[in-house]
């Protein structure tokens, strides 16, 4: 059952689906099918904050490509991250073995 309100990202309750659908509220509490169905999409852990319009929501595609993104950028940042550590590594080095040697 697609919800009106949905596309946007009005709360699901029993004034608002009455309201979308043109009836009354005492009709959804009588409807038992109905009754169950907006209880389930009101469930507060899904209600804590106010819902992100449809057409507002990421797809799963697009969550997906996204993932791909960041997970090259973290293997190219961490190479990155490994060849400084490395250069920063020698130049270390160097200035240590320069600074044990004996001045003249």
């Amino acid at each position: 059952m697609a919800f009106p309100g949905d596309r946007e990202g009005s709360a699901i309750n029993y004034a608002t689906v009455a309201k979308a659908a043109g009836v009354s509220r005492a009709l959804l509490y009588r409807d038992t099918e109905l009754r169950e169905e907006i209880n389930r999409l009101r469930d507060p852990a899904r209600t804590i904050a106010r819902r992100q319009p449809a057409t507002e929501r990421m797809s799963q595609g697009s969550r997906d490509e996204l993932l791909a993104t960041l997970r090259s950028e973290v293997r190219t940042l961490r190479n990155e991250n490994q060849a400084l550590r490395a250069r920063l590594a020698v130049v270390l080095g160097k200035e240590r073995a320069a600074a044990q040697q004996p001045q003249t």
